[in-house]
């Protein structure tokens, strides 16, 4: 059986808008350098960043153990959404 769903997390964050859009559209790979203790490693699978379609490769520690996900990046004018297609996670 398998269970399907929609994670949505929202959080508080001081800062300028369109520099999170630019963050997490052209440069997801450095939150390795933000948050090294969660975020091991992040790879561009196919595609370039910032533009949809794009996959990426994440390693990163959940519930104390090592974990992957490849997620594809949708990019709109006004949001980013990054869409799990394989890894742990699922």
């Amino acid at each position: 059986m398998a269970i399907t769903g929609k994670v949505v997390r929202e959080m508080d964050i001081k800062c300028d808008v369109n520099f999170l859009h630019q963050f997490f559209n052209h440069k997801p790979h450095e939150m390795v350098v933000i948050t090294p203790d969660i975020v091991r490693r992040c790879d561009l699978v196919s595609g370039q960043w910032g533009t949809s379609g794009s996959v990426i490769s994440w390693h990163f520690i959940h519930d104390g153990k090592m974990t992957s996900a490849k997620e594809m990046i949708e990019v709109d004018d006004d949001k980013i959404v990054f869409k799990v297609i394989e890894g742990d996670v699922l």
